[in-house]
């Protein structure tokens, strides 16, 4: 699978993609999240969390890149903007082997390119999908997002 890129009020076109894609992308539709403080907190366990971030977007090239072997991603803007760094998994040298507990992989980028999310769009990435967020798009400015987690392999 590749990675998607769309605005919240398109969610229901995604739902049957893989199992918990639907109930996330309704979490995120159904959710105040002003009144969730940053951090880690419980969806469905840990078949499904959430990570509410707060950052100061940065103007920087990524180093490196991160991909995912057990969950996918879905990074949805709640305000601000910002450019995330994506590449498919294609030839990339590894730069920090696969942390389990973590549940990540660092890899150099082989000439990524950068998506704009906005208020209100989300990206998924999947396993093969190399990704690295927060970075401004022209000026470095405050960024408020969900990054939901979606387990895909239990091993």
């Amino acid at each position: 699978m590749i990675m998607i890129i769309d605005n919240l009020k398109n969610a229901r076109r995604y739902f049957g993609i893989y199992d918990q894609i639907g109930e996330s992308l309704l979490h995120l539709e159904n959710n105040n999240f002003d009144k969730i403080l940053p951090g880690r907190y419980e969806i469905n366990g840990d078949k499904i969390y959430g990570l509410i971030n707060h950052y100061l977007t940065k103007n920087e090239i990524p180093e490196y890149l991160e991909a995912h072997k057990k969950y996918v991603d879905i990074h949805y803007i709640l305000s601000g903007s910002e450019l995330i760094s994506y590449e498919i998994l294609h030839n990339n040298q590894i730069i920090r082997p696969y942390d389990v507990d973590a549940d990540y992989i660092l890899y150099t980028p082989n000439g990524p390119s950068n998506i704009k999310l906005n208020e209100g769009e989300f990206a998924i990435f999947f396993p093969e999908d190399l990704h690295m967020p927060g970075f401004a798009v022209d000026i470095p400015l405050a960024v408020k997002k969900v990054v939901i987690k979606l387990l895909i392999d239990k091993t």
